[in-house]
């Protein structure tokens, strides 16, 4: 491996580790409270999550259950990469949202390997719950 192919892994992967956790791409919703993941959007706007992702190790980020789509509805669900994908560099599960009706509800989503059957009781599983606050 050259310096310029390392170079280019190192500030890939440090841009990778500088994204948080679990972060809301604002469309014209506001995020309340990133720590307890509140999202506050007005009725018939849209609104993403996006949450770091790796699927060459197996692992995508999914709807965990059931959501209330009287009042949310996913418009879209995509991968996208933050870098070249031949240096194998995480990039981002996209999920947009389209909200239908005033109304308080949840969406779940896990990061699990689909093929896997223990996904429900392993406890290393990630889940992220956002509380979305439609006005």
């Amino acid at each position: 491996m050259d310096f310029f192919q390392f170079f280019s892994k190192l500030i890939s992967f440090t841009l990778v580790l500088l994204l948080p956790f679990s972060c809301c791409s604002q469309k014209k919703n506001k995020v309340l409270d990133e720590s307890v993941n509140i999202i506050e959007v007005t009725k018939g706007e849209s609104f993403e999550i996006e949450l770091p992702s790796h699927p060459g190790t197996g692992y995508t980020w999914k709807i965990k259950g059931e959501m209330d789509e009287s009042c949310i509805r996913l418009v879209k669900q995509e991968y996208r990469e933050l870098g070249d994908e031949r240096l194998d560099i995480p990039g981002l599960d996209c999920f947009e949202f389209e909200t239908l009706k005033k109304a308080d509800t949840t969406i779940d989503l896990w990061y699990i390997r689909l093929w896997k059957k223990d996904n429900e009781t392993n406890p290393n599983i990630k889940v992220e719950t956002y509380n979305i606050i439609i006005k």
